[in-house]
This record gives C-alpha cells, structure tokens and sequence, in this order.
C-alpha cells in the first residue's frame, strides 16, 4: 500500500509541474499567426494593423512566436516584442554583442 501511494504521489508531482503549454511554438502555431495576421490585414487595412501588431496584442505575440512587419528596403514598420524599432531600417540595428 505505502510503494502506491508514493507511485501515486510521484505521478502527481510530475503531472504538476510540466508546463501547460509547450516553451516554443510550432510551425502550424506559427503559420496559424501569419494567417491571422493577413486576415486582420485585409479586415482594418496596413495602418490599423501596424498599430494593433506594435500594441504587443496577444493575437501577435505568444511565447517566441510573434509578427513584424519589413518592406523590402528593411524597414521595418511593426514588431510585436519591440515596437520601438518601428520605423527604423533593419540593417542598421545592432545586436546585444555590439554587431
């Protein structure tokens, strides 16, 4: 009876701590957001977009998946995790190492 319940209290241990959610998302998560993203874009327009996409909504912005917007001149117009780079050209954006 005592080697049950600790085989019992085991599994609930383990069953509470593993994450609810996985760390990452998918590539169907993934695709699922552009989708959204494109539906949204075709519902309120480039200019509404960009401002809900840069308002960090959750609908943009799950776990390290997120959206951003950049026109083939590198700039970039919308970034979910760092609205504060809109506007400005990609290329001239340094990494955290100074690159």
């Amino acid at each position: 009876m005592r080697c049950m319940f600790v085989a019992i209290l085991a599994v609930l241990t383990l069953v509470a701590s593993a994450p609810s959610r996985a760390e990452f998302g998918t590539r169907a998560e993934a695709e699922a957001m552009v989708k959204r993203a494109q539906a949204k874009y075709k519902q309120i327009g480039f200019d509404a977009l960009v401002k809900t996409i840069n308002s960090g909504a959750k609908e943009f912005n799950d776990r390290d998946l997120y959206v951003f917007i950049v026109d083939f001149t590198g700039r970039n117009h919308a970034n979910a995790v760092t609205p504060a780079i809109s506007g400005k050209m990609v290329w001239g954006i340094k990494a955290q190492d100074g690159k």
